[in-house]
């Protein structure tokens, strides 16, 4: 719901608004509010060992045999629902501006990797290697991290069988609010509570 009320305010058309998915009550919802359900997801890319570029590839298949011309694809994942109309267009903004490959969000990391640590045999062990603790400030450089919220790919990427090609992609950076990613029952939680504020 809020990814479709955040396209419907932005300069997006609802008309070329596609849904990935094979859930008959998410299309239903996804229906309402004006979004083209054509497209079938099958069965076979829809587990959660499936990556999303298998997802992505094969949509664009699709689209090539339904002779549907764009230049880039934006992916839109509903677990960013904090993600807004205002974000969207000015991520189209520099989309029409820069025209990269390809253009993903960004915001600044909650925490620095180098405090990011794993547990395992009940002891702490730290993500990066030489890792040491110190003061925020203190470290080199701000820490950005990948938040899922909007991805851009060029059908020229696509053609080449390439999803993302780090080396070749552009940013847009988004505050740390809207960019709140929905993977677990705490998430939702804290989603809860930021969006009665």
């Amino acid at each position: 719901q809020y990814t479709l009320d955040a396209v419907k305010n932005s300069k997006l058309s609802m008309k070329y608004c596609f849904t990935m998915t094979d859930d008959k009550r998410v299309k239903n919802i996804c229906k309402k509010y004006g979004a083209n359900t054509d497209y079938e997801r099958p069965k076979n890319l829809s587990n959660d060992k499936t990556l999303f570029s298998e997802n992505l590839m094969h949509f664009y298949k699709w689209t090539k045999y339904k002779s549907i011309n764009f230049k880039y694809i934006i992916i839109l994942q509903p677990t960013s629902p904090m993600r807004t109309a205002k974000d969207l267009n000015s991520f189209l903004n520099l989309l029409e501006k820069k025209m990269p490959e390809s253009l993903i969000s960004i915001s600044k990391s909650l925490e620095n990797p180098q405090e990011s640590i794993f547990l395992r045999n009940k002891k702490i062990n730290f993500y990066l290697k030489n890792s040491i603790m110190k003061n925020r400030q203190d470290y080199p450089y701000d820490s950005y991290f990948i938040n899922g919220a909007i991805y851009a790919v060029s059908k020229r990427n696509l053609e080449k069988n390439i999803f993302i090609n780090f080396q070749k992609t552009s940013y847009f950076e988004m505050d740390k609010v809207n960019s709140f990613d929905l993977n677990d029952y705490d998430d939702l939680k804290i989603l809860k509570k930021l969006i009665k504020r």
